[in-house]
């Protein structure tokens, strides 16, 4: 039975990310509610997390799993639910819940403790419990709803073991619209706190004047994460040459710089080269042969060109994924700007794992622009007259359509020989 996860009321998407509970109540008087949708405080092994409570307001029965989880933050600064299962399995040496599963009826409730295991020096937990709620009872309809909500846990380490330190990647800049741009300056926490960091960007000439300040806004990133901080800019209208960016770095006391270059080729335009992906289909796969991968993506930068695609692999085993066992690189075609193009390869994937998880990423100067997901199955290839039975049942519309024209054809030459036969009578 195919599965879609989704949440099922704005509450529960609050509590997801992490917005206070009632902030939503009175928006979802129907909905699967968790209270508190976040706990914070200093971690130390041994203490107790919680409760969490959840409450089903809804006419549906559910059947409840409860996990324990590490948060990830994309570049955009998202936080996400890392759901790959080294980090799961990370997560429930840190982390014991009080229980794994139960059940959830209309108008139910359960509170839910935590307890934290283990407490390494100079080590915080930013992640949450998990729950995840399937629906139980007859399915109605292929495709079932299975609720995801995330009790927040957000731990620091003792102020004594705190470390901030902030680490500046290169700036670029990118083309935003007509003589808009997008200036980006990435930035890693190497600290162990969950820590807010903001700074200036400065743009000079080609002489080292300062033509133009901007204020880089803030953004609190996780230990390890890297994100940007953007800037737009469509004042002062540059001419075309060569800029240095500056950018200085700061947060919770500590600071960092970072540097990088721009040259225009126009006023306010610079060449930029992005892509997004806009359709990847699972592709059929059969056991021991070679699967075909192709998807399609448009040239959202302003320049002729064609990205680097790769192809990602892991296995697929109960809903999570695994380590990466295969990675390819996929052709793509060069494109102009706003035009669509296609990236395809070939993958043997390997034996003995039911399932796999195929990703499809876009990279630009080893920066990952857009990704998909799919997930395949391989199977034994069907004989022959399947594979026959098969395509004519697909290809039914054309081929009928290919009968018609030939037999179309073959009027239109017959009457012309009965007119070639009536003609050589008469003479």
């Amino acid at each position: 039975m195919n599965r879609s996860w989704t949440t099922v009321s704005a509450l529960a998407l609050a509590a997801t990310l992490g917005v206070p509970a009632a902030a939503s109540a009175q928006e979802a008087p129907h909905s699967i509610r968790l209270t508190p949708a976040r706990a914070e405080g200093v971690i130390d092994r041994g203490q107790t997390i919680g409760p969490f409570t959840i409450s089903n307001a809804t006419d549906q029965g559910y059947r409840v799993q409860v996990f324990p989880v590490l948060l990830g933050q994309d570049r955009a600064g998202g936080l996400r639910i890392r759901e790959d299962a080294a980090s799961l399995r990370r997560a429930r040496r840190r982390l014991a819940v009080q229980t794994r599963a139960f059940p959830f009826p209309p108008g139910g409730a359960r509170s839910v403790f935590g307890q934290m295991r283990r407490a390494p020096r100079g080590a915080g937990f930013y992640g949450g419990i998990l729950f995840r709620a399937t629906p139980v009872g007859p399915a109605r309809q292929q495709i079932r709803n299975v609720l995801q909500i995330n009790g927040r846990v957000m731990l620091d380490p003792p102020a004594a073991q705190r470390r901030v330190a902030w680490e500046g990647g290169e700036v670029r800049a990118q083309q935003d619209g007509t003589r808009r741009l997008r200036l980006v300056v990435p930035v890693t926490n190497r600290g162990n706190t969950f820590a807010a960091v903001d700074g200036v960007l400065n743009v000079r000439d080609a002489s080292g004047r300062a033509v133009t300040t901007r204020r880089l806004p803030g953004l609190r990133v996780l230990p390890g994460a890297t994100v940007e901080l953007p800037v737009r800019m469509s004042r002062p209208q540059l001419p075309p040459g060569a800029y240095r960016l500056q950018a200085l770095l700061r947060g919770a006391g500590a600071r960092a710089r970072a540097t990088g270059a721009m040259r225009l080729f126009g006023v306010n335009e610079v060449r930029t080269e992005l892509a997004r992906l806009v359709a990847f289909s699972a592709p059929r796969a059969y056991i021991g042969e070679e699967t075909e991968v192709r998807a399609t993506f448009r040239n959202t930068g302003n320049v002729e060109w064609a990205p680097t695609a790769r192809l990602e692999v892991r296995a697929l085993r109960g809903g999570q994924t695994g380590a990466v066992l295969e990675r390819v690189a996929l052709d793509a075609e060069t494109v102009r700007p706003g035009q669509r193009g296609e990236v395809s390869g070939k993958v043997r994937l390997p034996e003995g794992t039911r399932s796999f998880d195929l990703r499809v990423r876009l990279l630009a100067d080893g920066r990952e622009l857009d990704a998909r997901t799919n997930s395949v199955t391989p199977v034994k290839r069907p004989p022959l007259t399947t594979r026959i039975g098969d395509f004519v049942t697909e290809n039914a519309l054309a081929i009928v359509f290919l009968l018609l024209g030939a037999g179309a054809l073959a009027a239109v030459a017959a009457m012309r020989y009965i007119r070639r036969l009536q003609d050589a009578a008469r003479r």
